[in-house]
């Protein structure tokens, strides 16, 4: 086996032995360089810290995304609320132009196109009018129901206008459904307005029934010269239709059709009668009351111009 042999020379072998020093202390620093990294990590305050950090750095991002997400609900709120806003009418060619405004104007997206679609066909906009709109078609057809089912009453001062100057008939009859509370009471108003108008009228009587074959299993008012519908009837030998609501006719049946239009709000049947319906004296009129016509029957008439007569 071969050895080195030993160096005699003394510059060399201290040469050699700083060598082996500096190596030494390079190992050193850098033992002593680990050491006190791991004291960091080894240190609990350092890791109270670290945690503390992830922490921080966790809760900013979820309320980053807590914000993004408010704003994106916040917008749809918007949008929302614009497109109710537009449907607030009773036009759906007016919803239709504000959807286009707002669509333009970049407050609300469209992505899938439908609000695209509904401009293109505003009929079928879902209109949601405003709550006065509403409120005002409920209490519209509030009062139509009120119109309906409720009793007819004269107008004292309406009826009582187009029979001043008038001829009178020679006689008037009231004949009332039997057993109909407010064709009595009507009938009743119809005494006392004719009264106050000096018209020669007699008390209201009920309606008897007919005991003509012609007239079997018709409504009772039919028999008299009603009509068989209802409503109210003027029955007479003979007359002549007046023109309504444009000119008055010169006798006594057209100023009482007059009369009734204005002051009862509704039109008359007019009828002359048959032998078997019981025939009237010259000049007379006969006013027949049955019950009250359905508003679809009615032939109810919306005066153009209240006139003074």
């Amino acid at each position: 086996m071969h050895v080195s042999p030993t160096p005699n020379n003394p510059g060399q072998r201290r040469q050699e032995f700083a060598l082996q020093k500096e190596a030494l202390e390079v190992q050193r620093r850098d033992v002593a360089t680990k050491e006190e990294a791991l004291k960091f990590w080894r240190n609990p305050v350092a890791w109270g810290l670290l945690v503390a950090a992830l922490g921080l750095a966790g809760n900013a991002f979820v309320t980053l995304l807590q914000n993004r997400s408010a704003e994106k609900l916040a917008r749809q709120k918007f949008q929302y609320d614009i497109l109710l806003e537009s449907m607030k009418t009773t036009d759906p060619h007016v919803a239709a132009k504000e959807l286009q405004f707002f669509l333009s104007t970049k407050y609300l997206d469209d992505p899938d196109g439908k609000i695209l679609a509904f401009i293109s066909k505003p009929t079928e906009i879902p209109l949601k009018p405003p709550v006065e709109v509403q409120r005002a078609e409920l209490e519209s057809q509030l009062e139509q129901l009120r119109r309906q089912f409720a009793w007819r009453h004269i107008n004292r001062d309406k009826f009582l206008a187009p029979l001043r100057g008038k001829p009178k008939p020679t006689g008037v009859t009231i004949l009332y459904l039997r057993d109909d509370s407010e064709a009595w009471n009507l009938s009743q108003e119809f005494f006392s307005v004719l009264t106050e108008a000096e018209w020669p009228v007699s008390y209201p009587e009920q309606i008897q029934p007919n005991g003509s074959r012609l007239f079997a299993g018709l409504p009772s008012v039919a028999g008299v010269g009603g009509n068989a519908f209802g409503g109210i009837a003027l029955v007479a030998n003979d007359f002549k239709i007046p023109l309504l609501e444009d000119k008055v006719g010169d006798t006594a049946f057209a100023a009482l059709t007059n009369a009734i239009l204005y002051g009862l709000g509704v039109q008359v049947a007019m009828n002359k009668p048959l032998p078997e319906q019981g025939l009237l004296p010259p000049g007379a009129i006969r006013i027949v009351i049955g019950p009250k016509m359905d508003p679809l029957l009615a032939g109810t008439t919306k005066l153009r111009k209240q006139k003074k007569h």
